[in-house]
Formats: structure tokens, sequence, C-alpha cells
């Protein structure tokens, strides 16, 4: 349970208070949430502390109610024991309620959360309060339906003052075609009898009647009011005429509204009258034309009365050659702009009498129009098509007809239509002021006049407001804002303006406090309107009550708000993007924990999202915008890593996930996601591997050095046998000495790698390393060249250290020599010493290394440096990159393996051509080591013996070796090839005086383990122990068992000589 705990410190990041009881039901976690919610002293909340305590104090306290306190808790426990999941509210003493959940793990733990739920109680007793209220409206509302009439009457008289006061017929059928409003006028231009402008009556109906009085001529009848139905019911704008049988011409225009139809009927005989009169003179005048063959006098005759006749028209008529030169112009031209008759003379072009018309400002243009209009124009009458409308000076409307003849001339007319125009404005407010009382959906209609008073309120005013429509009547909105809670707010300010500006009111909203105290919140919307002189009359408006809509807002901005509190408080960068319809995006939201990792604020990123990139490592930049692209796609997941790149040179590692967000429809609409900085983690994982790999190769290397020293033991041993054998033999003794000479190199060599396995047996001792440099100084220059000047810098009051001097001083050199062979035209070795105290923010540049009081040993050249990949495999053994004959790549596996055995670390900081620096840091002594110096021991007592020796080794060479020489030197050897054969050697001769044995053997036995028993067994028993790969010999040496700790300080390392071991044995053995 306690190990599953040991990653529970995010639990004090949550929102809910959290407690965790293991399986006997005592506390082993909680957060500080949960103290706070449940107001538990912090000397109560500890390790350890039994539920019933908790189940007491809360009894005692009241928080469950009266009762015996005992017969609480007892109740309490049986309940928690039966490991039940539960939820439950409970209300505490101080009106708080909290929602508790209890869940129960495989191992029969209890976590329980508390979550604080009294907002949402009190938000939904609110919520209920306004349901309440909602419901007793809307009872109102059913015992006033008859009041409700009155204000539809109300609006309908609104509708009647509109309609009834347009030169159209207006009427508004529903959606299922019958009669909903119309006026006066639209059945005094249908000639309809009074009774159709009744509500109800059918758009059939009239259809009928208008098929049986002729108005849709012969033919089958009923065919033709199908036609008229379907197109109705198609509720498609439609716009055609109809020719009355009187002959009177109606345009009949059809809108769609909403849920019915608006149509507007206008009486357009007179404007159609002008156009075939225009149509009579155009074809007389052609006709006049054409006829060449006619008599002089004739022609004369008739050309001056068609003449007269065409001066006499209202229209303005031109006749042009098909150069542009004017033939004809009648007096209604001439008269049109007297100052510019010249320009129409026979044979003047007409273009110049429309440029002058235009330079003078005939036709109301701005300046910035003129060119464009003027070659609109002669682009028309060049390819004299159809008609051209523009206005001109006095607010007037012209319209000018270009037609080309036969010969190629162009005749013009030109007729004033500004009371077709102005009937088209009025037709158009009236449609429009129609549909902004028909369609506008609100609770009433309101009016204000031209001194911004009000004169007219329709709908629920009253009902939302609690303020009779009577006070309102005749007063400015200043005069009643004894109910406007924010009169002094700016937003009124700007209200008053857009009214004096005479600008459009769009859902202008306020708070009102009706007399009974409850507050709405209230939307307005108007529109100024004017009559045909412009002159302002006053506004047109609505008013709603949008109090509901305000409750959800409020209530989605707290929501919003507890989330940004949260995401504004995450270390992680929390990130929403919005897809856009193309495949875009943008960034809506970023947390604050964006600006110290991408160096920018959040505001820069939503201004301009490529920042999100800038920064990104180019390796990385490209992969990373395609994931990304992929991803809010649908084509991929999101979950990666890239780095960060900054100015200073320096990266972090980021790793990013993210998730999709759909509508119902199942598009991707949104993507949210996290980033977080996992640089600590990423080079604790690559510290750790290096680690593991050195490990592994220090294992590799130690079981290869203790093969390789049993197999120099076997060598060195028969050697040593021969060189007794062969005595007097001079060239043998000579190739026996070389062989000697080789095993003792193989000897070195295996030292070093046990040196880097951390297994060799060494002697610490309480050493200053400033005296140990200074003595070493002169070694080191002699051993440079004479171009390397070499420089120490010690600190004084170096701490002292527990280390193997020998090693130090090897370590030292080797550094020392190494640097040499970087600098080969000469330079500069720096070696320099400080007490450094190390704390957590170094792990963070340093993951390997450790907290706590070191001295710094620094070696540093200025040489040709190292690249990455050869930094990471420097301390392999047997990695170099010297030549064959210059190096064995072991030297600075063996300053490794120091450090390590030294209980310290060390650091390397090395660029190409930026020379090298090695940071050794050793822990510091905090006690001082006993030394104990050996007896003089002669040497002649050492080399014989006759005691009872068991020799116990699993290499059988070397076991027959050892008991060989041993029984030459006078000993009584018995030999065991394991542990369980030494135990039984020993079992049947009790007299045996010592017990020499490997420490590595395969089985389940030991060295160790055989002498521990061995140790039992026989107390007085002398032991000696020997390997040449150590695994465990620091763990023996400063374990807490001494008599193991003895052997392993007594050790003999292989491979030894005859000389040595009997040295070893007598001195154990006297």
């Amino acid at each position: 349970m306690n190990e599953k705990l040991g990653n529970l410190d995010f639990i004090e990041y949550l929102s809910q208070g959290v407690t965790v009881f293991d399986q006997n039901l005592n506390l082993v976690a909680w957060n500080k949430k949960a103290a706070e919610l449940l107001d538990f002293p912090l000397e109560l909340a500890k390790i350890g502390t039994p539920l019933a305590r908790f189940l007491k104090m809360n009894a005692e306290r009241g928080e469950y109610g009266p009762g015996d306190i005992d017969t609480i808790v007892n109740e309490g426990l049986k309940l928690t024991k039966q490991r039940i999941p539960h939820s439950f509210e409970r209300k505490r003493p101080d009106g708080t309620v909290l929602l508790i959940e209890g869940n129960f793990t495989a191992d029969h733990a209890m976590v329980t959360t508390y979550t604080d739920i009294t907002e949402t109680r009190l938000a939904e007793k609110k919520y209920q309060i306004v349901n309440d209220l909602l419901d007793k409206q809307n009872r109102q509302q059913a015992g006033e339906i008859e009041k409700s009439r009155q204000h539809l009457q109300e609006r309908n008289r609104i509708l009647e003052i509109v309609t009834e006061n347009t030169k159209h017929g207006i009427s508004l059928f529903d959606k299922d075609l019958n009669l909903l409003a119309s006026n006066a006028r639209f059945l005094e231009l249908l000639e309809f009898p009074p009774e159709f402008g009744q509500s109800g009556t059918t758009m059939l109906q009239m259809f009928e009647y208008n098929a049986k009085r002729g108005e849709y001529g012969e033919g089958n009848l009923e065919e033709k009011i199908r036609e008229r139905i379907q197109l109705a019911l198609s509720f498609n704008p439609h716009k055609f005429e109809r020719v009355r049988p009187d002959g009177t011409v109606i345009e009949i225009i059809g809108t769609p509204v909403k849920d019915g139809f608006v149509t507007t009927y206008t009486d357009i005989t007179e404007l159609r009258n002008v156009q075939l009169k225009l149509e009579d003179a155009t074809k007389t005048l052609q006709k006049t034309v054409q006829q060449q063959s006619i008599a002089l006098s004739q022609k004369q005759f008739q050309a001056n009365q068609l003449i007269t006749a065409i001066n006499a028209m209202e229209e303005t008529i031109a006749l042009c050659d098909k150069e542009g030169r004017v033939v004809f112009c009648n007096e209604k031209l001439r008269s049109l702009i007297p100052e510019l008759s010249s320009y129409l003379d026979p044979g003047k072009p007409f273009e110049g009498f429309i440029r002058a018309a235009l330079e003078i400002g005939f036709y109301k243009l701005d300046k910035y129009e003129l060119d464009a209009w003027f070659k609109n124009r002669m682009d028309h009458y060049q390819t004299a098509s159809g008609v051209f409308e523009t206005e001109i000076v006095g607010g007037k409307w012209f319209q000018v007809q270009d037609q080309r003849l036969s010969d190629g001339s162009i005749i013009s007319i030109g007729s004033d239509i500004t009371e077709i125009k102005q009937s088209q404005v009025e037709k158009i407010e009236a449609e429009a002021r129609f549909r902004d009382f028909a369609e506008i959906g609100a609770d009433w209609f309101w009016e204000i006049d031209q001194d911004l008073r009000f004169n007219y309120f329709a709908g629920n005013v009253k009902e939302v407001t609690g303020v009779a429509i009577s006070e309102f009547i005749g007063k400015t909105r200043q005069e009643v804002q004894y109910g406007n809670l924010d009169f002094e707010s700016n937003s009124w300010e700007k209200y008053f303006q857009d009214l004096e500006n005479r600008s459009d009111i769009d859902n202008f909203e306020y708070q009102w406090l009706r007399p009974d105290g409850e507050i709405r919140f209230i939307s307005l919307s108007g529109r100024p309107h004017f009559d045909e002189s412009g002159e302002f009359l006053g506004y047109r408006g609505v008013g709603q009550d949008i109090t509901s809509r305000k409750i959800s807002e409020e209530r989605i901005r707290e929501s919003e708000e507890r989330f940004r509190t949260i995401a504004d408080n995450l270390t992680e960068v929390f990130w929403l993007v919005n897809v856009e319809e193309n495949g875009s995006y943008k960034v809506l939201y970023v947390n604050p924990a964006f600006e110290p990792l991408w160096r920018h604020k959040p505001e820069e990123l939503f201004e301009d999202d490529s920042i999100w990139y800038r920064c990104v490592h180019p390796d990385d930049k490209d992969n990373l915008k395609e994931t990304f692209q992929g991803f809010i796609e649908g084509r991929n997941g999101y979950d990666l890593e890239f780095r960060l790149c900054y100015p200073d040179g320096s990266e972090k590692i980021i790793h990013s996930e993210g998730q999709l967000i759909k509508d119902a429809a199942g598009k991707i609409v949104r993507v949210a996601g996290v980033s977080r900085d996992v640089t600590g983690f990423r080079r604790s994982e690559q510290a750790l591997r290096r680690s593991q790999k050195m490990d592994a190769i220090g294992q590799l290397t130690g079981g290869v050095a203790h093969d390789f020293n049993n197999i120099l033991g076997i060598i060195q041993g028969n050697l040593e046998l021969l060189e007794e054998m062969l005595i007097g033999n001079e060239a043998a003794l000579e190739r026996i000495e070389k062989g000697l000479k080789g095993t003792a190199r193989g000897a070195e060599i295996t030292r070093k790698l046990l040196s880097f396995s951390r297994e060799s047996v060494e002697e610490k001792r309480l050493t200053s390393v400033n005296g140990f440099i200074s003595t070493m100084e002169n070694l080191i220059v002699t051993s440079l060249t004479a171009s390397i000047e070499v420089t120490t810098e010690l600190s004084n009051d170096i701490w002292p250290v527990l280390i193997d001097t020998g090693d130090f001083e090897d370590a030292i050199l080797n550094l020392s020599l190494n640097a040499r062979d970087a600098m080969p035209d000469g330079g500069h070795l720096i070696i320099e010493t400080e007490n450094k105290v190390l704390d957590k923010d170094y792990l963070k540049h340093d993951p390997t290394g450790q907290i706590g009081e070191f001295v710094m040993i620094s070696v540093s050249d200025t040489g040709c440096g190292m690249s990455k990949d050869v930094r990471e495999k420097i301390f392999e053994p047997f990695f170099t990159t010297k030549p064959i004959e210059r190096g064995t790549g072991l030297g600075l596996s063996m300053v490794y393996g120091f450090v390590k055995r030294s209980g310290g670390h060390m650091r390397v900081y090395s660029e190409p051509d930026a020379g090298t620096t090695f940071r050794i840091y050793l822990p510091r002594a905090n006690r001082k080591m006993e030394i104990v110096p050996r007896a003089n021991i002669n040497q002649r007592d050492l080399v014989a013996g006759t005691e009872k020796v068991l020799v116990v080794d699993d290499e059988e060479s070397l076991l027959e070796l050892t008991t060989m020489a041993l029984t030459q030197l006078g000993y009584d050897v018995i030999a065991a090839n394991s542990g369980r054969n030494a135990l039984e050697k020993l079992a049947d001769n009790e007299d045996i005086d010592l017990l020499f044995s490997d420490v590595i053997m395969p089985g389940d036995l030991d060295g160790y383990q055989l002498a521990k028993l061995a140790h039992e067994a026989s107390p007085n028993l002398k032991i000696l122990l020997t390997s040449g790969f150590t695994k465990n010999h620091e763990k023996y040496v400063h374990g807490t068992d001494k008599f193991l700790s003895e052997l392993a300080t007594n050790l003999l390392s292989k491979p030894y000589s005859r000389v040595d071991l009997g040295k070893k044995l007598r001195n154990m053995l006297d």
C-alpha cells in the first residue's frame, strides 16, 4: 500500500478533498483541501491516525446530529468495514454541503473524495425560485387572456394606421392562405366587397370571385384558379401585372414572411399609358422619317404637324444621325436646361450636350462618380439598349429610352418618373414597416415622437417592468429613470447619443428594478423614422425581457471563470484551438504557463499563431506542423515530443498531447491539449541509461577480470613450481622470469579493469587532496612537455575526504597525461580544488549528481576538445581516440571507477577546439579513519607451516596448484571444489586449523556464505578469503557484520604468489 502511495503528491493540486485509509482503517494519505473542508486540526491529520478518531471528533461536534457518540462511531466503523462503495451528501453545522464519495481498492484500502457543492445546491435553489416565478407568470398570463386580446387589437390598430395611409393595397395571408389583415386600398383597387376584408377570408374565395366576374378571361377557370393557388403555396417571391376588364393595370408583388405571405397591389395604369404614348410617337416619327418618296410639300406639312405635336408632348425627344449629331429635338428637351439649348442645334454632337449638363451639375452625382457615370451613359446611348434612369437636380428622377432606327440613327425619349419613384419608395417603406411589426418577435412595441417622448406602447410592458403604461406616456427616458439601476453608466450615455444622432438602437441592454424589488434585464431595439422630406418623426422599436438569458450567461461566465482559475494555475501549458471551415485553425486560449517556455506572452500568440512554431528546433518543426495538421483533420492522433531552442543556445524538450472536440454531427470544431516541459525527466532517463550501461560494462569487465585472474594464478603457480624444479638451468630460468613478468603485467591490467568496475580491494585513508596535488606537481610537470604551462589553484581550508590515495594519484596523473596528448603544440593545464555545497538546483543541470558537501577537483586544458559522441564513450573500457601504440583505453575507466568507489561523481565539459575540463566531486569525510599498523614479521617464519588447511576453489587447475604449493611449504592440505563439499570436509575433519576459500563459486554458497557457516560451526577456525573479482567487497567492508567486515578487509587478491600466500597464512596462524 505505501509503495502505491509514493506518487500521491499530485492530490495537493486537486480541487477536491481526498483521504486514503488502509485496510486497517488507518490514515495513510490526505490533502490540505480535505483538512479545510472537514475542518480537521492538523495534529489529527497524521499518518496512522485511525478512522475511529475522526468519526468520534465529528460526532462530538454534532456533524452526525444527536445521539450516543460511541454508538455513532461503532455504526460508522461497521458500515465502513463492509467495504461497500458509497455516495451521500452531508450538511455541516456551518451550512456547507459536502458530496462524499467512498470507494475501495483491490487491497481493501478506502479512498474518499469530498466535494463542496454548497454553491451548486444554492444555484439549484435559485433556479427553482426562478422556475416558480415563471410558473406564476404563466398562471397570470393564463388569467389575462382578455388583456392579450386587447393588446392584439391595439397592434392591429397600428397596422391599420400604417396600411390605411398608403396608396398601395396590402394583404397578409397565413401559411394556409387565410387572410390575416388588409387595408381599404386593397378592396378598392380589386373592387372586392367589404366582407372580403374580414380576417379568415380565404384566397380561394377571392380567386373564385374574380373568375366569376371575368377577371381571368375565358377558358378553363378551375385550371386558372388551381394555378394561382399553387403559385401562392410555393411561397416564392413573385411580381406580375394584371389588366382588369376596365383597363386598369395592377402591379402585384408577393413577398414571403414568417409563416405567411405579404402582397402589395399598385395602380400603374397612368405609367403604362405614358409608355404607350411614347411607343405611338416613336412609331409615328419612324414612319415620317422613312417616307422619303412623299412630296416635299406634303412632307413639310406633315413634318410641321408632327413637330407641333412633338413639341406639345411632356416627354423630351432627340433624334441624332448615325454619327451622333443632332438632327432634331423638341422644345421640352430645350427647356429642360435652357442655358445649354445651343448644344442641341442640328449638327452638334449629342455627346457634347450630355457632357455640358454633367459639368454644370444637372445630374445629382458625387465628384468621384462623374467619369464612370458619363462612360456608362454614352455606352448605353451607343448600344441603344433599353432604359436608362438617373436622378437630376431638384430631387427629380428622369428616364431615357434610346432606340436605334433602321438607317442607323438614334432616337432618345425621356420622361419624368419622379412620382413613380416616390410611389416605389412609399411602397418599400410600407413593406418595411409592415415587416418590422409583423416579423420582430418581442415582448412589447414602443414609439417615441420627435421630442423623444413615449407616445405608444403595446405588449406586456407592465408585466415586465411592474409599472403601468400610463406612467410612461408623454415622458422621456430620463423622466422614467427611477427603475434603471445603472442609469449613470457609460452605456446609457451612448444610448442617448445614438438618439441624438438618429442612429439605430440595436440590442441595448440595461437593468430594471421593479417596485416589488425584483431585478429584470431588458433589451431594446429601435429605428428612427422620417417623413418624405427627411424630417425626423421619432423612433419605433421593441423591448424584450432577457432576464432568463442573463441568468444563463452568468452561469456560463462563472463556469468559464472556474475553468480559467484552474487553467491559469496549471504548470503545464494548456491550449485550446478553434478549427475553421477551410481547415485552418486559430488559437482561442493558452494559459500563462506558455510564456516561460515559449518566451512570448499569450496575447502575442492570439495575434500571430506562427509564434507557436517560431522557437521549435528546425529538425522538429516540419514533423510538428504535419502531425498537428493531420490531427485537426482527424487523420492521426497528437502525442509527440519536440525541442524548443533559445537565443542563448539552450534547449528544452516538450511533450505535447491533444484531444479532439466534435459537434453533435461528429465534425471536429476544436482541439484542446497540454504541453509540458520534460527536459529534466528526459535527462534523468538518459543519465539512468548511461549509468545502467556503465554498470553493465562494469559487471562484464569484472567478470572478465575474475576469470583472467584465475588463469594468471594458474600460470604464475606453475611457473613458480618450474622455477624450483629447474634451478641451475639459467636459460630456462630466464624464460620463467619473463613469464612471471608477463603475469605481473596481466595482473596490472585486471587491476585496472577491477578499478573501473569498482570491485577492487583498496585501503581508504582520511586525506587532504591539496597535499597530494602539491606533492605530485613536480611529477606532473616532468611528465608533460616543456611547451605546456602547469598551474595549480588550491583553495584554503579544503575539507578532508576518505579515499585510496594511490588511486587518487593515478587519477590525477592520468587526467594530466590525457591533457598533454590533447595539446601536442603546447597549452595550459590548470588543476583547481574547491569546497562545494550542491543543492537541488544543481541536479537540474546534472541528474547523475548528488546533494551534499563535496570537494571539487578540476583538471582543465586548452587542447583540441571532444565532440558529443566522444564524450559519451570516454569512460568505457578500451575506448580510445589515440593510436593503438599510445593507449589502452583503460585510463579514464580507472578514474571513473575510483570516483564511484569513493562515493562521488564527475562531470565533463568539452567542445571541439575549446578545451576540456574534468570535475571530480568527492564527498566530504565526516569521520576519522582508524589505521592499525601491521606487525613486523620475520620473513623466515612465513615460509613454512605444519597446520591443517582446507583449500576451496571451483577452478580445478588453481585448486591443484594451491594444494601443491601449501603441501611443499609443509602444510597438511585438504582440497574441496565447492562450498557444499567444503562443509562436508569440515564436518569430517574437526582438527582443521584454517579455511582458505575462493569468494566466487558456482552453486548456492559463495565464499562469504561458506565462511559464515564454518565460523558458526567452529568459532576458533581461522578463515582467509581470496578473489580476483570482489563484487560485493565494499558492502562487506562497511557492513554491520563485524566478522564478514574483517574477512573482506583481510582478503587476498588474485593472482597471488606462493610467498604472498605463505606470508598471509603465517600472519593469520601465528
